[in-house]
């Protein structure tokens, strides 16, 4: 399937590569080669942007295989979400409400804020290429707005136990003694790590 999906992509892209070739190269007049241009952009289907996205992050960007890994995975979560809830597959059909939807579907679902945070980073960032890139016109993602992660407490030890541990530990006399002790006792009292 993968393998059919990808011959599919690249004879998507050629298609849209010979047209634009035709839209640039052609003698046509100034609103017809913008209605071109206009029905190229929107025509471009989702797979072809985030192949495209992809490429960028891969060979401009120059981020990691891991993180070009996981934002893929999101993004084709998202494809799959929006085909699948939406009927879409073009970019150009998307709007905040929708991307609402998918992280309240996801949160519903169990996912972690951080989760859901990561997937929105990966969507704010293939948008903002979609803009520079001219296949949508406004940017759905600066109305979408990141859930809250909550916030870990820091694991702390008690006055009592820290009494107990200077109390209990036998320290060396002199110096070192002395400089060990003094030690545990910065790092309690000034909350070091």
């Amino acid at each position: 399937m993968k393998e059919s999906l990808s011959r599919e992509i690249r004879i998507k892209s050629i298609h849209c590569a010979q047209v634009h070739n035709t839209v640039h190269n052609s003698v046509v007049n100034i609103p017809e080669r913008q209605f071109l241009w206009a029905f190229l952009r929107y025509t471009f289907t989702y797979m072809q942007i985030i192949r495209e996205f992809i490429e960028h992050l891969q060979f401009e960007k120059r981020y990691s295989l891991h993180t070009i890994d996981a934002y893929n995975n999101d993004l084709q979560q998202w494809l799959h979400y929006i085909e699948k809830e939406y009927e879409i597959n073009t970019i150009s059909q998307v709007s905040a409400p929708i991307i609402r939807s998918w992280l309240v579907s996801m949160m519903e679902s169990g996912i972690s804020a951080r989760s859901v945070n990561r997937k929105i980073t990966a969507l704010k960032s293939f948008y903002r290429f979609a803009i520079r890139a001219g296949h949508v016109q406004e940017n759905p993602m600066l109305k979408v707005s990141s859930p809250k992660t909550p916030k870990k407490l820091p694991v702390y030890v008690e006055a009592q136990k820290l009494d107990q541990l200077l109390d209990n530990t036998a320290f060396p006399e002199g110096f070192e003694g002395l400089r060990d002790r003094t030690i545990l006792e910065l790092l309690y009292g000034t909350g070091i790590r």
